[in-house]
């Protein structure tokens, strides 16, 4: 319901991890959630993805940049 008749009824785009019925209902995995969009959205919604895609930030951030370089700095730093 937050995710149709809610997005439905007022215009805007909402997202929820679902009630206990609704994941028993839909089989909705525990590291799953859902959202809802209007439909006046979804051109610009699938033009950002795409977007998106073109410009690999996904495969960036799967790299873990960051979180290598940390670890790396933790695991020998520099004495003083």
């Amino acid at each position: 319901m937050d995710v149709t008749s809610y997005v439905y009824t007022t215009g805007k785009s909402n997202a929820s991890f679902g009630c206990y019925g609704c994941r028993e209902a839909s089989d909705l995995k525990p590291d799953e959630a859902m959202m809802g969009f209007p439909y006046r959205r979804f051109k610009r919604l699938i033009e950002a993805l795409k977007e998106m895609k073109a410009k690999g930030p996904i495969e960036r951030v799967r790299k873990k940049a960051i979180y290598h370089l940390y670890t790396k700095q933790r695991e020998s730093p520099e004495k003083k």
